[in-house]
């Protein structure tokens, strides 16, 4: 198998509501269920696909973005707990 595809296949596999989608479409292009017998039901039907997937794809990106951003905050956290005290001021 092509290198390449090797490469989508183990990313896909992490995430997996790409692939359920990725195979709805292929369903509906493959006219599996043979309900699809319109090229407008089967623009509607991808449509819908795509648009599903799309909005999986940013919400599993904004979990990915949250989570390094939490990453970085707790390790900057981390560096100011451990860091030197300053003292502010003169002892009475």
């Amino acid at each position: 198998m092509d290198e390449k595809l090797l490469s989508v296949i183990k990313r896909l596999e992490k995430h997996p509501h790409m692939i359920a989608r990725i195979t709805a479409m292929l369903d509906v292009a493959e006219n599996t269920s043979g309900e699809v017998e319109l090229a407008k039901d089967a623009e509607e039907k991808i449509c819908e696909e795509i648009t599903k997937m799309g909005y999986e794809m940013l919400t599993a990106w904004g979990a990915g973005q949250e989570s390094k951003k939490r990453k970085i905050y707790e390790e900057r956290l981390e560096a100011i707990k451990y860091g030197k005290k300053k003292h502010t001021g003169k002892p009475n």
